[in-house]
């Protein structure tokens, strides 16, 4: 197996489900898809929201082809044509009428 690099980012799509600015009405999904492993919801007010998200372990396994396989424990991979297969997570957040989304990242921890 080989060793993971040192710094191995996933791509963290946070999908906005903005409302109906005409009706104020949110179009919902039938039915939500569950949070990726690790998310948690620390904080929820009016001046926002915090969450912390720590990603599963990753493997990297050689294939016979010379390709190398990245898995994540819980993670789906990307199966659009043309992309890279690589684990992926999204978390789906409803927004209220007028808000402005914004995304900060507070800490990142690395592990050699």
């Amino acid at each position: 197996m080989l060793q993971p690099p040192r710094l191995l980012l996933f791509p963290l799509f946070l999908l906005l489900l903005l409302a109906d600015s005409g009706t104020g009405a949110m179009a919902l999904p039938a039915a939500a898809p569950a949070p990726p492993p690790g998310l948690r919801l620390l904080r929820a007010d009016a001046t926002g929201l915090e969450m912390v998200w720590t990603p599963p372990p990753v493997a990297l396994r050689l294939q016979e082809d010379g390709a190398v396989t990245v898995t994540a424990t819980g993670l789906p991979l990307d199966d659009e044509p043309g992309r890279p297969r690589l684990p992926f997570a999204t978390a789906l957040i409803a927004l209220p009428p007028g808000a402005t989304p914004r995304l900060q990242v507070l800490a990142l921890d690395e592990e050699d």
